[in-house]
């Protein structure tokens, strides 16, 4: 194999993991949501409204985090195929 698809190799190796990594952490907010949404349909009191209403704060900092994380592993596929493109035209 030549140094150029090993490269290649890598590559696609290295996307695949980003997808799916990406695809676990959609799945995860998904699930969090329609927790969250059970939590507020079994609240009853209003203190009880009041906690979820501070989990919620808690939760949406943690979607923030999410969000931040999936655009670095964005930028990191697109320096990748920046990268690739670069190897494909030199060779």
């Amino acid at each position: 194999m030549t140094r150029v698809q090993s490269v290649d190799i890598l590559v696609v190796v290295i996307f695949v993991i980003i997808i799916i990594i990406i695809i676990i952490i959609v799945i995860i907010i998904i699930v969090v949501d329609i927790l969250d949404v059970a939590d507020i349909l079994v609240a009853d009191d209003i203190l009880v409204a009041d906690d979820i209403l501070v989990a919620d704060d808690i939760l949406v900092a943690d979607d923030i985090l999410i969000i931040i994380i999936i655009q670095v592993l964005f930028i990191i596929t697109i320096s990748i195929s920046e990268q690739i493109l670069t190897a494909i035209l030199i060779a």
